[in-house]
């Protein structure tokens, strides 16, 4: 994937996820602070891991407010490599 794609599949579903949510009544969400957490989600993990995560977000929440720590604590979770077995079996020391 070159580096306009991801950056465009991540501009899709920020704004998808933002149209929602303004449907519903809610004008919490900052649009450009969710896009770089979905940028690099997108960049590292793929476009659709990142919809379900904020699929996931939108069933689960009432406030949006958080939304981008909230993605980006989610992304922080999943698993990369073999590397990160290992600083998770350092950090529990």
């Amino acid at each position: 994937m070159n580096h306009h794609d991801h950056r465009q599949q991540a501009y899709e579903l920020v704004k998808e996820f933002c149209e929602t949510v303004l449907q519903a009544g809610c004008r919490e969400v900052d649009f450009y602070k969710l896009l770089w957490v979905a940028d690099w989600g997108v960049e590292a993990f793929g476009a659709e891991k990142v919809r379900a995560m904020l699929e996931k977000i939108l069933e689960e929440s009432v406030e949006y407010s958080d939304t981008p720590e909230r993605l980006r604590d989610r992304l922080f979770r999943q698993p990369t490599s073999d590397t990160e077995a290992w600083f998770d079996r350092a950090m529990k020391v």
